[in-house]
């Protein structure tokens, strides 16, 4: 059974949730943040909009994390921002091109071992926390 969602940061804008759930959308994933402390812009006003709606949701925070310390500390940052809202489904560890790219810049390379100790340092965390969490990224960061 599939069912259909949508992944929405500061780059959609100005949502129209309503038209979003009488288009049928049945969750959300919400960006959060990114790095230790940086707040997505449109994050509180998308999730309270789906919160009064009943559009259920999950917040993904965009990993800048040069050790597992530092994605640790990421998950303690993204808390004080999503413990007023009721999630739906698993809080998202994120790592992408810009993650690599970050390190990179920095001399720090993230190869398979450090990325997957840091999305355990930072689900671990989530876990702790008393939350589910989840790694979401794509294919090719995956392989």
């Amino acid at each position: 059974m599939a069912i259909q969602g949508i992944d929405v940061s500061r780059y959609q804008g100005n949502i129209n949730w309503s038209n979003v759930k009488a288009a049928g959308i049945q969750f959300a994933m919400l960006k959060a943040g990114s790095g230790s402390g940086t707040v997505d812009s449109q994050f509180h006003t998308n999730a309270a909009a789906c919160q009064s709606l009943g559009i259920p949701f999950c917040v993904y925070w965009y990993s800048y994390a040069l050790t597992a310390a530092d994605a640790r500390k990421e998950a303690e940052a993204w808390i004080n921002e999503v413990k007023k809202y009721k999630l739906s489904y698993p809080v998202c560890y994120d790592l992408e091109e810009q993650s690599f790219s970050n390190a990179q810049s920095q001399g720090v390379t993230i190869n398979k071992a450090l990325a997957s100790a840091m999305v355990r340092a930072f689900c671990g965390r989530v876990e702790e926390l008393g939350y589910y969490a989840m790694f979401y990224s794509n294919r090719n960061n995956l392989n």
